[in-house]
């Protein structure tokens, strides 16, 4: 973990260390105040209650429809219309060269994507070399930080990256999140990427979307493999430089096109399935904290007929339990008579027990996966427990949402289980879910409250996931304030259009 003062309190800015940014945010342009361009999000707004939009372009799908500009109406994916900062260029090492379709090597500018056809292909891409560093620091750094355990079952690391060869818009987005990681976590220096890179990369994504959904029949394998890949990368990519909403965009688009993957004959597709089940880490765990319930029941669930699926049933559970609550905010059946009072003990029983089972199947093929290092495998038991545990604390709160002290011993059992972990490094970009779940129980504890701050900086400096800023914001304001229920401040958030994402 990351050494940090315990009077530091909720690290939000560090201008002190960073630089400032050369423009302003556009919150602070729409309120025509003076921005004080603060790394990662201006001060300004979060002193208002404001998430702050950062400072680049954003990236939105809604529906696969423009909302704005010349292209409203039409059924595509398109970019906002942000102010972009001056094409950058790799420190040290001079200006990047693109190659063009015909192998020539020169430098090529973006076209309107109004004018651009993508099959896969971009108007320009990166240079061998550069392809060749950038996906070796993807494959030693990144790669591992994208499933439960990096084994040689790790797709992320070989086949995404065989699949990359030939599709130059999984490469730009390969090539934006090893980037973006690398600036975000400090490794080896700064790598400056032109940002239309990963525009470039979405837009490739957009066109081909938009295709496939207008005939399915151009759905193939390749295609549908590529373009999922390039749609969890790019969520990635957005988590680490504009936060939970630019995320969240991609996840919809990807439900979209899982949808239709899931009505051909080859949806059993190692690769796929591979795919689905990661989206539906992402989705199941993203909903427990939205309070949308069309949202929540269109969510991707695990794809159960492999039997080699990592917490596919506590997802479930997980799932049950976010639908539950759904149920539960209806309020024809709230009440604390006593019919209700014993549907609800009989429910968390049952959960219970479910629990048990499902955290027994996991270690059994976790099993199967070889994880080579004893504290690997004492850190992995001790990751099922944490999701157990969280599972279970969440499950409290939603059945007894009226109650301050909901799942009080669950809450010291998984901070002894934290305080055990013997390599947080190797595990923690899998703790924030359960450390979400945890904070929500600290209200009133302020020692609990650092420590739960403590692990999440520990967390966003190995990933350098921009998003877990967020969620310390958001715990830091749901501690200040008197609401011991942290999904009241969580719904209002959402119904300004704010989400949390504890992933």
């Amino acid at each position: 973990m990351a050494n940090t003062s315990d009077n530091a309190g909720p690290w939000r800015h560090q201008t002190d260390t960073q630089s400032v940014s050369q423009q302003d945010c556009s919150k602070c342009k729409t309120r025509r105040i003076k921005c004080d361009r603060a790394l990662l999000g201006c001060r300004k707004c979060s002193k208002k209650g404001y998430q702050c939009p950062g400072y680049g372009p954003r990236v939105q799908w809604v529906n696969d429809a423009a909302t704005r500009g010349r292209m409203r109406g039409l059924q595509a994916t398109v970019l906002e219309d942000h102010a972009r900062s001056q094409p950058n260029v790799i420190e040290g090492v001079g200006p990047l060269n693109f190659v063009n379709d015909d192998g020539q090597n020169n430098a090529t500018d973006i076209q309107d994507p109004a004018q651009q056809h993508h099959s896969g292909t971009t108007t320009y891409d990166l240079s061998q070399d550069w392809w060749d560093k950038l996906r070796r620091y993807y494959i030693d750094n990144v790669a591992r930080l994208m499933v439960w355990v990096d084994t040689q079952k790790n797709l992320y690391r070989d086949r995404i990256i065989d699949i990359a060869s030939d599709w130059p818009v999984l490469r730009l987005a390969i090539s934006a999140i090893a980037a973006l990681h690398c600036n975000a976590t400090g490794h080896n220096g700064k790598v400056r990427l032109p940002e239309s890179f990963r525009d470039e990369a979405v837009r490739g994504i957009a066109t081909s979307v938009k295709d496939i959904l207008e005939n399915t029949t151009q759905l193939t394998l390749e295609n549908a493999q590529w373009i999922l890949a390039s749609m969890m990368v790019l969520s990635c990519c957005e988590m680490i430089e504009a936060g939970a909403e630019a995320a969240d965009w991609h996840r919809r688009a990807a439900r979209r096109l899982v949808g239709v993957i899931k009505t051909m004959d080859w949806c059993h597709d190692q690769m796929i399935s591979f795919l689905i089940n990661q989206l539906a880490i992402y989705d199941v765990l993203s909903c427990t904290t939205s309070f949308d319930l069309s949202n929540i029941q269109e969510a991707i669930l695990p794809v159960t007929e492999e039997e080699d699926v990592l917490f596919s049933k506590l997802l479930l559970l997980i799932h049950d339990v976010t639908l539950y609550r759904g149920r539960y905010d209806n309020p024809e059946i709230q009440g604390d008579d006593q019919e209700h009072l014993d549907s609800r003990r009989k429910a968390l029983l049952t959960l219970r027990a479910n629990i048990e089972l499902a955290r027994g199947e996991t270690l059994m093929v976790a099993g199967t996966l070889g994880i080579q290092d004893a504290s690997d495998r004492r850190d992995f038991i001790r990751l099922v427990d944490l999701h157990c545990k969280a599972t279970l604390v969440f499950a409290h709160r939603v059945m007894y949402r009226d109650e301050s002290n909901c799942g009080r011993q669950l809450l010291e059992d998984m901070f002894s289980v934290l305080a055990s972990i013997e390599r947080p490094e190797r595990i923690c970009h899998n703790l924030p879910w359960p450390l979400f779940m945890a904070g929500t129980e600290c209200h009133g504890d302020p020692e609990k409250q650092r420590y739960i701050v403590l692990h999440f900086r520990g967390v966003y400096d190995t990933t350098g996931l921009i998003h877990y800023q967020e969620l310390v914001e958001f715990l830091t304001s749901f501690w200040a304030g008197e609401e011991p229920d942290w999904q009241v401040g969580a719904s209002q958030r959402e119904a300004m259009g704010l989400r949390i994402l504890a992933i």
